[in-house]
């Protein structure tokens, strides 16, 4: 099964204890900030099978940030989303891999409808949502720029500070 990657602010779509105004099949409004959209489209990463991918998409998209911090983010299927309605288009990533940048797609020709439809399914659906740590971030990176995958003329200054390089 192939898998769809986004990050997200996992405290707002899997609360340790939801609002008591909250009903149990509802979301909080505050998930709609992971949910920014830009022309009706919506990014997201291709993850093989095998997940063999996975640690670079995370990598290359922590890369891509301002400063080190945690990454939240969650694994959808993709045929899932194929079968609710959902299109994709191939487009180039920006992420400081040339490689990731490859597997990005752009979920496109979105209504607020759909934007519903989805967020139900990063909250009740997700094949996976995990955190990575920044300490993990800061050693995965650092192997990233070593093993050539990332380009530091596309990082930000302060992140490349904070691996001490």
């Amino acid at each position: 099964m192939t898998l769809v990657f986004r990050a997200i602010s996992r405290a707002k779509w899997y609360p340790e204890k939801s609002p008591s105004w909250l009903a149990e099949d509802d979301l909080q409004a505050d998930i709609l900030t992971d949910l920014r959209t830009s022309g009706n489209t919506l990014s997201f990463y291709i993850i093989e099978d095998d997940e063999t991918n996975l640690q670079r998409v995370i990598v290359a998209f922590a890369a891509a940030r301002q400063a080190l911090s945690n990454l939240d983010y969650i694994l959808l299927d993709q045929t899932m989303l194929d079968d609710m309605g959902f299109k994709f288009a191939s487009t180039k990533g920006i992420t400081p891999d040339d490689t990731v940048n490859s597997w990005h797609q752009d979920m496109i020709e979105l209504s607020l409808k759909k934007l519903t439809i989805l967020a139900n399914a990063i909250r009740f659906k997700p094949i996976q949502s995990k955190r990575e740590s920044h300490k993990r971030l800061k050693n995965w990176m650092v192997e990233g720029i070593s093993a050539g995958h990332l380009n530091q003329s596309q990082m930000h200054t302060k992140l490349l500070e904070e691996l001490g390089l």
